[in-house]
């Protein structure tokens, strides 16, 4: 048997392999370490297989991104492009794990906040409420229709859950829409049917220093736009959208106010209420 032979028998073995060792990765407990193992043996067959430099690389980005963190890649890619701008500051996709925590803390100080706040006016809060870890992967994916509906409207891509890094410092950004000589940063809060005008009020004022956050750490001139999506349907019958719109604008410095109701992220009005997905 020749050497060509044997090391195409070898990679053919090795890819069956990473193919069987992926079947585990449907159980959650061996999800991780069976995909990880699966990708690593996929790059060992790559180094066998891969007749050309160009396809040895574009394969191995793309495996690379279950074995390693995807800020590492980034990093590589730069410096295989010879991008020296992309050292002045780091940008990386936040991992959807990462956003549903981040939701989760989220949703549980605005159930906190309400229950601790004796003058909170009851009238404006809907009593069904959906199972905490329900109602993060429902405002999850409300945030995400309302990101998809801003971005038509806007007519350009927005990147979704960028984070950017500076030294030590870093950011978190709901959107960046990227602009030649501007950039559009934006930020999303879902009013659940625990929230009321007072706590939305309060929420959007940290919105506008995570936004000057973003000048400082890339230097880019930029403009800040908050969305808004109103679960909160009693909320609804006391405010006009106008009138929730010009209160946020008050509190948030955002030079543009998007306020979007459940119906037109093509969700029933008892989404949030809910207790299932």
């Amino acid at each position: 048997m020749d050497k060509v032979a044997l090391l195409e028998y070898l990679g053919a073995g090795l890819l069956v392999s990473a193919l069987v060792i992926s079947l585990f990765s449907f159980k959650k407990s061996l999800r991780s370490h069976s995909l990880r193992l699966s990708a690593i043996l996929l790059v060992i067959t790559l180094c066998l297989f891969s007749n050309h430099v160009s396809t040895y690389f574009a394969a191995l980005f793309i495996v690379g991104t279950v074995v390693t963190e995807l800020e590492f890649l980034q990093t590589l890619a730069a410096i295989l492009r010879g991008n020296k701008h992309y050292f002045d500051y780091a940008k990386e996709t936040i991992r959807d794990s990462e956003v549903e925590n981040k939701i989760s803390k989220e949703v549980k100080q605005d159930i906190s906040a309400n229950k601790k706040n004796e003058n909170f006016d009851r009238s404006q809060v809907s009593k069904p409420i959906a199972d905490h870890r329900i109602l993060t992967k429902k405002v999850y994916e409300a945030e995400k229709k309302a990101l998809d509906i801003v971005q038509n409207r806007h007519s350009s891509k927005i990147e979704r859950n960028v984070r950017i890094r500076k030294g030590s410092i870093s950011t978190e950004f709901d959107g960046i829409a990227k602009g030649d000589n501007s950039d559009v940063v934006f930020d999303v809060k879902a009013l659940t049917n625990s929230g009321s005008m007072k706590h939305l009020s309060n929420r959007v004022r940290s919105s506008f220093s995570t936004f000057l956050e973003y000048k400082h750490l890339t230097g880019r001139e930029a403009e800040f736009h908050q969305v808004i999506v109103v679960g909160n349907q009693d909320l609804l019958e006391k405010y006009s959208i106008e009138e929730i719109r010009k209160r946020v604008y008050e509190k948030s410095g955002a030079s543009q106010v998007a306020v979007l109701t459940l119906e037109e992220l093509g969700l029933s009005k008892d989404y949030f209420a809910e207790n299932k997905i």
